[in-house]
């Protein structure tokens, strides 16, 4: 039995061991609150740079949709523009065929 503990204690060296210090009332408190703060501290850096991170990315998408709501607004522009160009088109074709009746007599068409 003394052996297996001594062999088992073997594989806790260098590790550190909590030890009551005598005092109960400094006993009562969590004997690892140093290793508690320094993760919470960390967790709150991190917590910090995820936070930025994300608002970068709100702020980037954003500018995005402002700009596909300005293209928008000029893709709508441009496609009335061609839409009356083609109309245009349409009504010239229209007129120079209403000319060449004119201009040759009913009989060529």
């Amino acid at each position: 039995m003394r052996e297996e503990l001594l062999q088992q204690q073997k594989e806790y060296i260098g590790t550190v061991a909590w030890r009551p210090s005598g005092s109960v009332s400094n006993d009562i408190r969590a004997h690892d609150m140093a290793i508690l703060k320094a993760k919470s501290e960390q967790l709150s850096v991190m917590l910090d740079q995820e936070e930025r991170k994300a608002n970068e990315m709100f702020a980037k998408v954003s500018k995005a949709r402002q700009r596909m709501q300005q293209y928008q607004i000029e893709l709508a522009i441009k496609r009335e523009t061609v839409n009356k160009l083609i109309e245009n088109v349409e009504h010239q074709e229209e007129a120079d065929v209403k000319l060449l009746k004119t201009l040759t007599g009913p009989t060529m068409m």
